[in-house]
C-alpha cells in the first residue's frame, strides 16, 4: 500500500515492502520472439531509489532499446549505432531529469522496462524482440526529524540545540522550529540558539519540504 497524505504544505510519503514485492511480481510485458531465441537482456538492479540508475545491458548486436514505464512507451533509447562488438548497454536512471520521470511525472512508485526491437524507431517498431524484468521505481522519501539535541558544535556551556534530518530522498526542506506547537518567525536551518524567550517552553522541529522537480 502506498500512502501520500497531505498536510497543508507538510506531505509524507510510506511504502511498504509488500508493495515493492507486488511491483516486481507482476508479469512483464511478453515479447514477442520466442523465449528459447530471444536476446538476453539484464538489469543490474530490480529497483531503482529516487536519483538512482542502473545499468541495462545485452550482448546481442545491431539492436536497438526502448524505455516503457507502467506499460506504456516512454522513449527510444537508440543502441545500433554504436555497432560494439560485445553488444549494448544503456543507463536507466530515476530522478527528476531523467527520462522515466519525465514520462511518469510523479515521485511515486512506477514500473520500468526496457525492450529491445530491430528498426529506425521504436514506435514503429512491428515487434519487441526481448525484455528485461519489472524495475520498480521507488517513490521519493520525504525528509524528517529525526531527533534533536545538543550541538556536537556547541562549547561548554552553550545552549544550541541541533535537528538531525533523515530520509531527505529526492527531496529538499528547511527545518522549522516551533515554540510549545507555534512557528518560531525568522528562523531555519537544523540548529537553534535557544534565548531567554524559550526557556519553560516546548520546543519542537519539523521539516517543511518540497519534491526536487516538482
Amino acid at each position: 500500500m502506498l500512502t501520500l497524505r497531505n498536510l497543508g504544505r507538510w506531505t509524507a510519503f510510506a511504502v511498504t515492502t509488500a508493495l515493492v514485492a507486488q511491483l516486481l511480481q507482476t508479469s512483464p510485458a511478453s515479447a514477442a520472439a520466442d523465449a528459447g531465441t530471444a536476446p538476453s537482456l539484464a538489469a543490474t538492479k530490480s529497483s531503482i531509489a529516487w536519483n538512482g540508475a542502473t545499468q541495462v545491458t545485452t550482448k546481442a548486436t545491431g539492436l536497438n532499446g526502448a524505455l516503457f514505464v507502467d506499460g506504456k512507451f516512454c522513449a527510444d533509447l537508440g543502441g545500433a549505432d554504436s555497432k560494439s562488438a560485445k553488444g549494448e548497454s544503456w543507463n536507466l536512471g530515476w530522478g527528476a531529469n531523467s527520462e522515466a520521470f519525465g514520462c511518469a511525472k510523479s515521485t511515486a512508485a512506477h514500473i520500468a522496462q526496457v525492450k529491445l526491437y530491430e528498426g529506425s524507431t521504436a514506435t514503429a517498431a512491428s515487434q519487441f524482440v526481448s525484455a528485461t524484468g519489472n524495475i520498480a521505481l521507488l517513490p521519493a522519501v520525504a525528509p524528517a526529524v529525526k531527533e534533536i539535541t545538543i550541538a556536537p558544535s556547541a562549547k561548554f556551556g552553550s545552549s544550541v540545540l541541533e535537528a538531525t534530518v533523515v530520509g531527505a530522498v529526492g527531496t529538499t526542506g528547511v527545518v522549522q522550529w516551533r515554540r510549545d506547537g507555534r512557528i518560531i518567525e525568522g528562523v531555519s536551518g537544523q540548529q537553534f540558539v535557544l534565548g531567554a524567550d524559550d526557556y519553560g517552553h516546548t520546543l519542537s522541529a519539523l521539516v517543511r519540504v518540497h519534491t526536487d522537480g516538482l
